[in-house]
């Protein structure tokens, strides 16, 4: 049976986007299914003009589309430097490769400080910071983090939304699942609810932060 039958949604170049929705709403088979780990068994997906239907997951890095997964799935028994380099597996330049690790290590200064730590004695927020560095080193145009802020301490959090925007400075666009609503439809260009397996609200993140059903659902307003 299809987890989702209805979603419909756009990313315009240089925004971040902000997919919401309950637990098992399908938000995480959506992001699946566009970066080609799930197959799609209906719809288009399109990205700059052309189908990602039937593309390969592996292939996605080389066509400039990045994933952070929930979770991180790091290896833990290897070092920050490798994992991260592991990111940088599509790339035959030696140089870019470089260039993309100084700026990873320049937005997480304690990756170039532990670079040789394992990754799996590092805390979840840190790890998070890995997963990160390592999406950003196959240099994506369009970068897809599924719930940055899980199983983060709440003090680290506000830290991981603003290495999000300092991302999406540089010239990344953004679509991001996030638990926390509200910080994140503080700072999204353009949101969508997803309801049992469809685009049920979208607007604009301040026009989303002011709708009655999201105030009282995923707010926690009455």
């Amino acid at each position: 049976m299809p987890a989702i039958h209805g979603v419909s949604f756009k990313v315009e170049e240089g925004q971040i986007v902000a997919i919401l929705g309950s637990n098992g709403a399908g938000k995480t088979t959506t992001l699946k299914t566009v970066m080609g780990i799930l197959p799609a068994m209906s719809g288009s997906i399109v990205y700059k003009g052309e189908s990602l239907i039937g593309v390969p997951s592996h292939k996605m890095a080389e066509k400039g589309i990045s994933m952070v997964p929930e979770g991180r799935h790091l290896f833990p028994r290897m070092s920050i430097y490798d994992n991260l380099m592991l990111g940088a597996y599509s790339v035959k330049d030696k140089d870019k490769i470089a260039e993309k690790l100084k700026t990873v290590y320049e937005i997480f200064p304690i990756l170039a400080e532990r670079k040789n730590q394992m990754a799996g004695t590092m805390s979840g927020g840190e790890q998070q910071m890995v997963a990160i560095g390592r999406a950003l080193m196959c240099d994506p145009q369009l970068l897809i983090l599924d719930e940055p802020s899980l199983g983060i301490m709440p003090k680290l959090v506000d830290e991981i939304f603003e290495f999000v925007r300092k991302i999406n400075r540089m010239g990344v666009t953004i679509v991001i699942i996030e638990q926390n609503a509200e910080k994140t439809l503080a700072f999204s260009d353009y949101a969508y609810v997803i309801s049992e397996g469809e685009t049920v609200i979208e607007g604009t993140g301040q026009e989303l932060m002011k709708n009655d059903q999201v105030q009282k659902v995923y707010l926690g307003m009455d």
